[in-house]
């Protein structure tokens, strides 16, 4: 199947040509590619309407989706301390969360894999590494940093289950005398019901994060979804009908 290419300002707007453009083509396609121009951008009333969206069809709502990439929290704990303060702290609650919750936290969380990454010389912390890097050279690069957080062996052979986000790259540009950060994610199986906008919305607020923690201006968001599908069809038909157009 050719890629499908759907290009919008806001986040909000790309989700839901993505899901009309699935709904048109019987629920599933493979290589969308979503970009985002603004992803900072977020109509609240449209955020409130797709939360009620959600918790109507028992699903997990697009804050909490987005808390597995970026938690809400990390900006917060930022401005109390250190950045590695920041992260011991959020990588705490997950740890705390994981002892009760075993069956639901197997394998983590993005944002653990990000900065907590196992490996067999220890744990490492990805996106602080890149933010290190960038900040200590005097020489601006167009180049792109990559994150990993599938681990080789099981979870790259998974046809089902996650971690479904598989890659981030951060791209540098030069926009007018401008240093520019944009991102770009890679998801082998994509629910754009449950999760896309949830995942539009918190690797939005990673991007914000890591251009603040580096000076920079906020890019471009895109997504590819090797494999994009909807659930529950028919209401999120009756959803998308009820929107203002």
């Amino acid at each position: 199947m050719a890629p499908h290419l759907i290009a919008c300002d806001t986040f909000q707007k790309a989700w839901i040509e993505a899901c009309e453009y699935l709904l048109a083509v019987g629920g599933e396609s493979n290589n969308l590619f979503v970009s985002i121009r603004d992803p900072l951008h977020e109509d609240p009333v449209l955020g409130s309407q797709v939360e009620s969206f959600c918790r109507s069809l028992k699903l997990r709502t697009p804050k909490q989706v987005a808390y597995t990439i970026f938690p809400a929290n990390l900006s917060r704990n930022r401005s109390e301390g250190s950045l590695t303060l920041a992260y011991n702290r959020e990588n705490g609650f997950f740890a705390r969360i994981k002892k009760r919750y075993p069956r639901r936290t197997r394998w983590g969380t993005y944002f653990r894999r990000l900065t907590n990454y196992a490996s067999e010389g220890g744990s490492f912390n990805q996106l602080g590494s890149i933010i290190n890097a960038i900040n200590a050279r005097p020489k601006w690069y167009q180049a792109a940093y990559s994150m990993i957080i599938q681990r080789p062996g099981s979870e790259n052979t998974r046809t089902i289950g996650g971690p479904c986000l598989n890659y981030l790259a951060l791209q540098g540009h030069r926009t007018d005398g401008h240093r520019q950060l944009g991102l770009l994610a890679v998801y082998r199986n994509h629910d754009f019901v449950e999760r896309a906008y949830g995942n539009y919305l918190g690797l939005g607020q990673l991007l914000g994060f890591i251009c603040r923690e580096t000076g920079c201006e906020v890019g471009e968001l895109a997504c590819l979804s090797s494999h994009a599908y909807v659930q529950n069809a028919r209401a999120l038909r009756a959803f998308l009908a009820g929107l203002p157009k």
